[in-house]
This record gives structure tokens, sequence and C-alpha cells, in this order.
């Protein structure tokens, strides 16, 4: 091997990281490195090759799709009580001496 290989400073301003991080990144296997007894060493060729695999292609534009129609509300509380259905403005019989508010007509 011919290449010249880099210490973890170097390594560190080439790769614009702290060498806290590359100690990390070294002791999760996150990047190439050589060990040479108990020194860590770093060849250039090797660390712009995992930066170039380390890219990520920005995704394509999502389709974007409507937004949902809002959810239906019920009606005010005048309406509700004019409405037909169960409830007391569909009697038609009323209780004797019950007077409806809001008489059906």
């Amino acid at each position: 091997m011919s290449e010249k290989l880099i210490t973890i400073k170097q390594a560190a301003e080439h790769l614009h990281l702290c060498e806290r991080t590359i100690y990390r990144m070294v002791s999760q296997q996150e990047i190439p490195f050589v060990r040479l007894g108990s020194a860590l060493r770093f060849s250039i060729s090797s660390l712009d090759m995992w930066v170039q695999s380390q890219m990520k292609m920005p995704a394509e534009e999502p389709v974007k799709t409507p937004p949902a129609p809002p959810a239906r509300r019920r009606p005010p509380v005048a309406d509700r009580r004019t409405m037909r259905g169960p409830g007391l403005a569909a009697r038609t019989e009323w209780p004797e001496g019950y007077v409806p508010i809001h008489p059906v007509e």
C-alpha cells in the first residue's frame, strides 16, 4: 500500500468533524480505519469513498393530496329544535297540560 495514511486529527480536519466524533465513529465501526498497533490511521481515498457512499439523493417531491374536507358539524341549536326526527319537535300529540315552546306547524 503506497498511499499515505493520516492521523485522527488530520482525518477530523479532512472531514470537517471534531476528533471526538471520529473516535466515536471508529468505536462503532462507522468509518473505514486501520489500526497499526494502538494507533489509528485513515486512508484519504477510503474516507472520500465512504463520504460518497453516505450521500443521500434528494427524495422525489411527494405527490400532494388535496386536503380532506372539513368534518360535518352539527347544525346550530335553533336549527336542531326544528328538525324532524325522534325528538320533541316531531311529536304530534303532547301530554295533557304540556305546552311546547316551539309548536310544530
